[in-house]
């Protein structure tokens, strides 16, 4: 995928209901707007979800059933609306942090934090947790986790420029120009190169040195792709080289230098929709009960076969 930023939209933006009696109606803090979902008994620690581009927080729901397992093994999922960003100032980042303190301390949660996301809300993550090691803000998460998300924006853009010129499918095309648009925006200039992404992207593929990887080197990361080439041939016109998963693949060869408890799952053919619609860019990647089973430190055969970076 260059990514399904728009995909999604078009899919669930209308969606309203929520299928889940244990969920808190929609709270506003300090500008977020937050889903919170406590587990029945006893509560072990807490799972912040970021959506993808364009994506409510009920619909997010819609599409995991991670506050399903999380309330069978006691975990209370947190879902943060930042359904309209690539990444965040250092002044929404402390708002975060204050949120998801008040949460953790209004609800009796102890400090025993999993964070991630899907698409772009996998990179808000991976920011989070270099902002907070940097800065040694609290609170800080013991794991984090990434579904599919476009790690290197500066490739992104990139490959948007190329898909724009070459303008082989309709689709592409659209989020190219779309994609374009926003970086542009958010970054505040044309043509925009490796350097204006530096303290924006999680990663960067050129870049000499990648100076935030080393703030991310004592968290545990799972990673979690669909490659499936023929799907994004197919229904995109684009070839594996062109997708998240590629960009994916390469950070997490370069985390692993420095981090050993890095892990890449790769998920081919698991990417369904909540209504039935195969999609490589989903929340289902993500398989529930062996991502808890990860966060509780419980080995399983599925682990042991996908956890090792190539």
């Amino acid at each position: 995928m260059y990514l399904f930023l728009l995909a999604t939209f078009s899919l669930f933006g209308c969606m309203e209901s929520i299928p889940d009696m244990k969920t808190d109606s929609i709270k506003t803090d300090s500008k977020f707007e937050y889903l919170l979902c406590m587990p029945k008994n006893s509560v072990k620690g807490l799972v912040v979800l970021f959506p993808s581009f364009g994506n409510s927080n009920q619909s997010t729901l819609i599409e995991t059933e991670l506050d399903e397992f999380g309330d069978e093994t006691g975990f209370a999922i947190l879902i943060i609306g930042f359904n309209q960003s690539f990444s965040l100032n250092e002044s929404k980042f402390k708002e975060l942090s204050g949120l998801i303190s008040r949460v953790l301390e209004n609800n009796s949660i102890p400090h025993n934090i999993t964070m991630g996301g899907l698409s772009v809300g996998g990179n808000i993550a991976l920011n989070y947790g270099i902002f907070a090691k940097k800065n040694n803000i609290e609170p800080i998460p013991t794991h984090l986790f990434v579904i599919d998300s476009p790690v290197d924006l500066f490739v992104l853009y990139r490959n948007q420029l190329i898909a724009k010129r070459a303008n082989h499918n309709p689709q592409t095309f659209e989020e190219a120009v779309f994609i374009i648009d926003y970086l542009e925006y958010e970054l505040g200039k044309h043509e925009l190169t490796l350097n204006d992404f530096k303290n924006y992207s999680p990663y960067l593929i050129d870049a000499k040195e990648n100076n935030q990887l080393e703030y991310l080197r004592d968290y545990k990361i799972s990673f979690y792709v669909d490659p499936d080439e023929s799907w994004y041939m197919e229904n995109m016109g684009l070839e594996l080289n062109s997708t998240n998963s590629q960009q994916i693949k390469s950070m997490v060869h370069a985390l692993s230098e420095i981090n050993k408890n890095v892990r890449l799952v790769n998920a081919l053919g698991k990417g369904f929709k909540a209504d039935g619609t195969r999609h490589p860019h989903s929340w289902s990647i993500l398989d529930e009960k062996e991502f808890y089973n990860w966060i509780l430190k419980k080995k399983t055969d599925f682990m042991a076969d996908s956890e090792k970076p190539e």
